[in-house]
């Protein structure tokens, strides 16, 4: 899997890249369907200040392309909700592993489970 890391008004620490590409790594280890990954991150408001740090993470797999985005006021915050969310995602395209995707009891719908 390659990864690529671009940022958009923001410096980039090393710390960041590494945290990044470790939780991709632990995201995206078991699907071997994923070709590409690119993860853009930066800071919506800029040098105007703010607590909006984004995360958007774009995965090329075999047959379709996963997209999230993820706004959190701590960037590392932001990737590892990020990354969930595309784990998530991923293995619903690829139907892997159902354990991820998100499930609703019909209890929760006031339905008999």
């Amino acid at each position: 899997m390659e990864v690529e890391i671009r940022t958009k008004d923001f410096s980039i620490t090393d710390a960041i890249r590494q945290h990044a590409e470790r939780r991709l790594g632990f995201a995206l280890d078991r699907f071997h369907n994923v070709r590409h990954v690119t993860v853009c991150i930066g800071d919506l408001n800029g040098p105007r200040g703010g607590s909006d740090k984004f995360c958007r993470i774009a995965a090329e797999l075999d047959s379709a392309m996963a997209v999230v985005e993820e706004v959190q006021p701590d960037l590392y915050v932001a990737i590892d909700h990020a990354t969930h969310r595309l784990a998530v995602k991923v293995a619903r395209e690829l139907g892997k592993d159902s354990r991820l995707a998100p499930t609703r009891s019909r209890k929760a719908y006031g339905g008999a489970a």
